[in-house]
């Protein structure tokens, strides 16, 4: 009751925050994109996790203006980003349940979006299958309205709901996220090898970009890689970061990444992911 009462007064004292956890091209280890992750800087509770306090929010129903201020705060960090050429930076908000009930989710996302200047692709939204399947009609129409709009969207968690194989068609996707239980200890697990192995044929036919998330070893990245999955995401790359760190990591990891790509280009083949990793501990 005491963080819900905290919680009412957060936005309009501009308590929240966004860290940003970059996903990076699993072969090179070119920054693709970040999720954006939201914090509570409570005054009172100190720095709160999402798990704490947004199913708070939701049975308080101030999701909306969460949602809203994520939105802007996304679109503000993008448009900071433009002048420093990294324009094809995607940032990633998730939408939850509660937002995919709303028939005006996509019409609100799109008018907020509008008022900056920043490509529509630069913006991508993470669902979950558990938040689609409660009100299906209604979340597919959003999906639909943002993906045609430019928007990019992804399907976070893959595999740990109870029909991802027979509503996977039903979605309008770009990027299917494989959830860490899958990519915990998959080079002495044969099991989650095989599973991977399965959602990415099946991914690659519906033409999906495919994502690990929770990636936190070499060994991991490796069998990943060697799997055919085209980006990752976790503490082997990087843990969330304040918006002026990943800013600073984006810069020097595609520096990096430049670099190689003129050495390719000159004859000189250099696999970057070896020093990438060295650089990361």
């Amino acid at each position: 009751l005491r963080m819900e009462s905290l919680l009412y007064k957060a936005i309009d004292a501009n308590q929240f925050v966004l860290f940003y956890q970059p996903k990076t091209d699993v072969h090179t280890g070119e920054v693709k994109g970040v999720e954006a992750l939201i914090r509570w800087n409570s005054p009172e509770l100190g720095m709160v996790s999402p798990l704490e306090f947004i199913p708070i929010v939701e049975r308080g129903g101030m999701m909306p203006q969460v949602t809203e201020w994520v939105i802007g705060e996304a679109c503000r960090q993008l448009q900071q980003w433009q002048p420093l050429d990294l324009k094809n930076i995607r940032v990633a908000i998730n939408a939850s349940p509660v937002d995919l009930r709303d028939q005006n989710f996509a019409a609100k996302l799109l008018a907020q979006l509008g008022g900056y200047d920043i490509p529509t692709k630069s913006l991508e939204v993470e669902i979950t299958e558990t938040g689609v399947m409660e009100n299906m009609k209604t979340a597919i129409k959003s999906l639909r309205e943002l993906q045609e709009n430019g928007v990019t969207l992804s399907l976070d968690d893959f595999g740990t709901g109870h029909s991802s194989l027979s509503h996977l068609n039903a979605l309008p996707l770009n990027v299917l996220k494989i959830d860490g239980c899958f990519v915990r200890d998959i080079h002495i697990n044969p099991s989650n090898e095989a599973i991977v192995r399965a959602i990415v044929a099946m991914a690659n036919t519906a033409g999906l970009t495919i994502l690990a998330e929770g990636v936190e070893t070499a060994e991991e990245l490796l069998v990943l890689r060697n799997l055919g999955v085209d980006e990752i995401q976790g503490f082997v790359v990087s843990r969330p970061l304040s918006a002026e760190d990943v800013t600073e990591f984006i810069l020097t990891t595609n520096a990096e990444f430049e670099a190689s790509r003129h050495n390719r280009k000159h004859g000189r083949v250099i696999d970057l992911l070896p020093r990438w990793l060295s650089a990361r501990g």
